[in-house]
């Protein structure tokens, strides 16, 4: 962040990837079993990201419209189960980068049904996602 004196824009906080980048690469290391290695080092390490006088002034996430639109990369169920999105395996790794995303410092920012497993892909225009939309339901 660069202040305003020093040529900046003036923002307090910033989008920031590195937790998302740790959170989903470990997740995605743990869809291999109990014999896989996991750098939970590089979750640690993104927690206070360097070049920022505080971590709050970071904005994190582990998914993301950009992240998860049809055709990139895959939500948080697929990354810890390809074969069954509501499996205890994808469920219990998406509680994990939730928790972690919540209790890091910054500012954590959820994505469309990231807190309570969402596993649908980001296409708006589908049906599938029409007819799965949490729009109305807890009204």
């Amino acid at each position: 962040m660069t202040s305003v004196a020093d040529g900046g824009a003036g923002f307090d906080v910033v989008q920031h990837d590195g937790l998302r980048g740790a959170v989903r690469a470990a997740i995605q290391a743990s869809s291999a079993g109990a014999q896989a290695a996991i750098d939970f080092d590089a979750i640690a390490a993104t927690l206070y990201p360097q070049g920022f006088d505080h971590a709050w002034r970071t904005v994190t996430c582990v998914e993301n419209h950009d992240i998860v639109k049809v055709g990139t990369d895959q939500r948080i169920p697929f990354l810890a189960d390809s074969t069954d999105r509501r499996s205890w395996y994808a469920r219990s790794r998406s509680r994990f980068a939730t928790g972690i995303l919540l209790t890091a410092p910054g500012i954590p920012q959820l994505f469309m049904g990231a807190g309570i497993s969402g596993r649908l892909p980001m296409d708006l225009g589908s049906d599938a996602f029409r007819e799965s939309s949490l729009v109305g339901r807890f009204e």
